[in-house]
């Protein structure tokens, strides 16, 4: 983990999980199920490989996004996931 993110995590007194890093983003889904059944009153699991409207609204509002911005000049788009606890972090953290 980035020193930057952790020391973002103990200021704002997130709580994180760690999992293997073989397990990639699957140990990361895994645990995040695990939570919300063992704690459905504080975890919501939303599922979004499983759910439909996720890839959809992707197609119709980030493609049309990057069309737009690059006046269709784009012919190959590369997208992978990243620091997901940078991406949450507050801003100015």
């Amino acid at each position: 983990m980035f020193p930057l993110s952790e020391s973002a995590f103990y200021r704002h007194t997130a709580q994180y999980h760690l999992h293997r890093s073989g397990e990639g983003s699957d140990g990361a889904t895994r645990i995040a199920h695990e939570l919300a059944e063992r704690h459905p009153d504080l975890y919501f699991y939303a599922d979004q490989y499983s759910n439909d409207a996720n890839w959809r609204a992707h197609y119709h509002t980030t493609a049309n996004e990057i069309w737009k911005q690059t006046e269709g000049r784009v012919t190959h788009f590369v997208s992978i996931m990243g620091q997901l606890e940078l991406s949450s972090a507050p801003p100015g953290v």
